[in-house]
């Protein structure tokens, strides 16, 4: 065996050795990365581990046969190892989250006829779609439980691959499980909240912590002059906490003071033109929403700072000028009234009292 052909078998059992500690640290939305590695498929559709196998194989055989074309494995041998040091094992090369993402996600929710009976999703006009009997990974949810935010904006920000409209993106999701995905694409031609996101917030131990870091993704720079995106997105959210929510964190004042800014930055925004039609029923359903989840609080929570950041946003809704939003609000705030009093006790009775002061400005 010759000694340039030793080397490149080192190199390459040098680089096995390496891989041990580094990918015991490293994980991919809480799955362990050489598990990830291990079924990760190259761009000619064959699994990394495997080329890396019958390229060992084939630098072993060549050092025991003469021939000129095994000359050159040797160097093909060392470029392979010092290739997959720096991509696989320094890096996390993009592709290889993208798959485990794809495989942790897809197929949890696809497009079908199925109409939805979600009345939020109704209003905010979601097209039609259906839930698999795939769940969401217990480690993704177990990973983003343990305040993991690093690629909470790659995994379900606007921008993430659950919005793909590649042809590639469709052909993977017919292959592999025979359906088409969902599309999220709004009447405004921006991206809804996804449905996966939702799912992880049903189960998440942190609900309070990622609705606001989905808002600031998809109700700041995202939506900028798209106010009836923003109110779609916050009709969803609020509406999934009044069906979902459980952590105790959510029924807050600190949580209400945070949401208080997107809700007045959302209604104060004149609608665009094509949205006029629907922006009454939003603008009023997603009222609705917010004071049926503050009138539960109340019911949950006998905590006077809660109430206090509940006045707050109750006067954030008023001006000189009178109500802030754009619909005409003195044909609801009755049946706003009879949602506030739906749980009623001490503090539900002395806010509407409050309320009622407050509509005559």
């Amino acid at each position: 065996m010759k000694s340039f052909e030793l080397y490149a078998i080192a190199g390459l059992m040098m680089v096995l050795v390496m891989m041990v500690p580094t990918f015991m640290k490293r994980t991919i939305v809480g799955i362990k990365y050489h598990t990830c590695l291990r079924e990760y498929k190259t761009i000619i559709g064959l699994k990394l581990y495997h080329m890396s196998a019958m390229l060992l194989v084939q630098i072993i055989v060549s050092a025991f046969f003469e021939h000129p074309i095994t000359g050159i494995m040797p160097i093909i041998g060392i470029i392979w190892s010092i290739y997959f040091a720096l991509m696989y094992i320094v890096y996390v090369p993009s592709r290889v989250k993208t798959q485990q993402y794809k495989k942790e996600l897809c197929g949890i929710y696809y497009a079908s006829d199925e109409i939805s009976s979600n009345k939020a999703n109704l209003v905010t006009n979601m097209s039609n779609g259906s839930t698999s009997k795939k769940q969401l990974s217990k480690h993704l949810i177990d990973y983003f439980d343990e305040n993991h935010d690093d690629v909470f904006e790659e995994v379900f920000g606007p921008k993430s691959f659950l919005y793909e409209k590649h042809p590639s993106y469709k052909r993977y999701w017919k292959k592999e499980f025979n359906q088409m995905p969902y599309d999220y694409t709004a009447e405004c031609g921006l991206n809804h909240i996804s449905h996966e996101f939702f799912i992880l917030f049903k189960e998440s131990k942190r609900q309070s912590k990622w609705l606001l870091e989905i808002l600031k993704l998809f109700n700041e720079d995202y939506t900028r002059g798209f106010s009836d995106q923003k109110i779609d997105n916050l009709i969803r959210l609020l509406s999934h906490i009044n069906e979902d929510g459980k952590e105790e964190e959510l029924y807050t004042s600190d949580f209400l003071n945070d949401l208080t800014p997107y809700i007045i930055d959302a209604i104060s925004q004149r609608p665009r033109e094509e949205m006029i039609f629907y922006r009454e029923v939003k603008e009023c359903y997603l009222l609705n929403q917010l004071f049926k989840f503050i009138a539960y609080t109340f019911k949950k929570n006998n905590d006077k700072s809660f109430y206090d950041a509940a006045i707050t946003l109750n006067n954030s809704l008023y001006d000189d000028k009178g109500y802030v939003g754009q619909c005409n609000f003195e044909k609801h705030e009755s049946h706003i009234r009879k949602i506030l009093m739906t749980y009623q006790n001490e503090l539900t009775v002395k806010f509407a009292k409050e309320f009622d002061k407050k509509k005559f400005i």
